[in-house]
């Protein structure tokens, strides 16, 4: 595995073995630019400056939301002959593995998941059912099929108006009963036998919890204002660009920033052109990056990167901070691009994986 900056008292990074990672990259094509000589106004700053000088667990600036979801298994009053896979099928045995596989993978992503204790079998079980979820308005149901004549309740939870997730293992569909089902909005078909399908499903609805609870702060241009993505919820505050190089002038050369950038250092396999203040600087802009996220309450990050290394507002670009922000499943986007930094965002809350 390739070696990855590890920053102290800080929980595991995302990471994806099998690619090159933004290290790689900025290390083969960035420290040129890295390197900029531009004074001693970037110089050591010695001693702690109060609580500039904290440490801000990077864990704690991704977003947490509570998610709640309720679900049921539908099915007709057993015994009852499936049809395929036949008599032979474990009705009962499935139902329990189903529904005890749906709560682990519920804990696993922190999602509080109430599964009916009973199965749906009757039009009165059905009826409550839906209106429980009007009245309660969970931000999703998980369904778990196990006939094939239950499609018609189905459509009818669904049309509680809540995100519906439909898990339908062989034997209790054919393409007449999901073809126009699925694609309804709001409507999430699982035709399958793989659980793993609906875990990730079950990721699909606590995203979008991660979205709305989210506020990205995009530093750009000489005005502070507000605004909310239409669907997604998510919050943008748009900072003077400003903001970020004072900021980073205070900021002092902590424990943090030497240890970061004596592993990035030891990392490398070769130092061709930055100083140990251009590393110094490059972790700065790291915990830069974290303190302003910390002040403003926000999740993720996008600058104007490019005009202020231009402008010489900044001595090096901030692109060391940014993958290790990355890596640890905080967005941190280029160029002040808000729809590229919502693209990783996505990523991030979707599959827990770092975007590049």
């Amino acid at each position: 595995m390739k070696p990855h900056v590890q920053c102290p008292k800080e929980s595991l990074p995302l990471r994806c073995p099998d690619c090159l990672t933004r290290r790689e990259f900025l290390r083969k094509a960035c420290w040129g630019a890295v390197g900029l000589g531009l004074g001693s106004r970037w110089g050591w700053t010695q001693a702690p400056q109060g609580d500039l000088a904290k440490t801000i667990p990077v864990g704690a600036l991704r977003p947490r939301p509570y998610v709640r979801m309720m679900g049921a298994v539908v099915r007709h009053r057993p015994p009852y002959w499936l049809g395929w896979p036949g008599t032979s099928y474990p009705l009962e045995e499935k139902r329990q593995e189903y529904t005890s596989r749906s709560r682990e993978a519920a804990r696993r992503l922190h999602i509080r998941l109430d599964l009916a204790e009973k199965p749906l079998e009757d039009e009165g079980a059905v009826n409550a059912f839906v209106a429980q979820v009007k009245a309660e308005r969970p931000h999703g149901v998980l369904l778990i099929l196990q006939h094939l004549g239950v499609w018609p309740w189905a459509e009818r939870i669904a049309g509680a108006g809540v995100p519906t997730l439909v898990f339908s293992p062989i034997g209790t569909s054919f393409t007449g009963h999901i073809a126009r089902f699925s694609r309804q909005p709001g409507v999430y078909v699982l035709s399958t036998l793989d659980f793993g399908a609906v875990e990730q499903a079950l990721r699909m609805v606590k995203a979008k919890r991660m979205f709305e609870e989210s506020l990205v702060l995009v530093v750009a241009g000489k005005e502070r204002r507000e605004t909310v993505l239409e669907r997604l919820g998510t919050k943008v505050r748009y900072l003077p660009r400003q903001t970020f190089p004072d900021l980073f002038d205070k900021m002092p050369v902590t424990d943090e920033v030497r240890s970061i950038a004596e592993q990035m250092k030891r990392g490398a396999r070769k130092i061709v052109e930055p100083t140990e203040q251009d590393i110094l600087n490059a972790a700065r802009s790291y915990t830069t990056a974290k303190r302003l996220m910390w002040d403003e309450g926000a999740h993720a990050i996008t600058m104007d990167c490019l005009g202020m290394v231009a402008g010489r507002l900044v001595p090096t670009p901030p692109c060391m901070g940014w993958s290790i922000l990355q890596d640890h499943g905080v967005t941190a986007g280029c160029e002040a691009d808000l729809f590229a930094a919502i693209s990783l965002m996505l990523t991030s809350y979707l599959f827990e994986k770092p975007g590049f």
